[in-house]
């Protein structure tokens, strides 16, 4: 089976980890992963010459049996606008990518995942609840990655411990490390389970 897997740094394969969540996954169920990962990007985010979701959206074929999309924070960051207009644009481009992704994979299993907390982003967050949002209008799974795992990065041990790599010892507060991406794959894997 294929498993196709769209996010930012975390789904990326960079210096930060040497195994991803989608590694552990794929390793565990069999699973070709089709990385779609790109550093710094979101639905709407850009990031030095990293082009966002929508910029970067298109059709594999065969198509992928499974598709992952992984919300991203960047986009918080994506203008100087007022939060009401940041929330309206990225809004409407989660549901325009998600239209047309089940549009390009009508026979696919399609699931949302939140992104992972980051220290200086935690407690309610309305990105979070935007995503799960737009999965629920499509009737899609949706899995809570940020606030369903024992990842809280503002705390100087769990930063540490699970965001640490040898360029960033004390841990970034964003990128998880090995140890952080299995915590995120358990949970992943339990997800798919319950759905293939």
């Amino acid at each position: 089976m294929t498993w196709l897997c769209v996010g930012d740094s975390i789904t990326e394969k960079n210096f930060r980890t040497a195994l991803n969540y989608h590694d552990y996954v794929a390793e565990e169920f069999g699973f070709d992963v089709i990385n779609e990962g790109l550093s710094g990007t979101g639905f709407l985010q850009d990031f030095e010459g990293n082009v966002s979701y929508l910029k970067r959206q298109k059709k594999y074929s065969p198509s992928p049996d499974i598709i992952t999309i992984m919300g991203s924070l960047n986009d918080l960051f994506f203008l100087d606008d007022p939060r009401a207009q940041i929330e309206m644009s990225l809004r409407r481009a989660m549901a325009e990518y998600v239209d047309k992704t089940i549009e390009y994979y009508p026979l696919s299993f399609i699931a949302l995942l939140s992104p992972p907390p980051r220290s200086y982003i935690n407690g309610p967050c309305w990105y979070v609840d935007a995503l799960e949002e737009t999965a629920r209008h499509y009737s899609l799974p949706f899995l809570n990655i940020y606030s369903g795992t024992a990842l809280r990065p503002w705390i100087e041990e769990n930063n540490r411990e699970y965001f640490s790599c040898p360029a960033c010892p004390e841990g970034d507060g964003t990128h998880p490390n090995e140890k952080g991406h299995l915590i995120m794959a358990k949970r992943i894997s339990a997800f798919l389970r319950e759905y293939i």
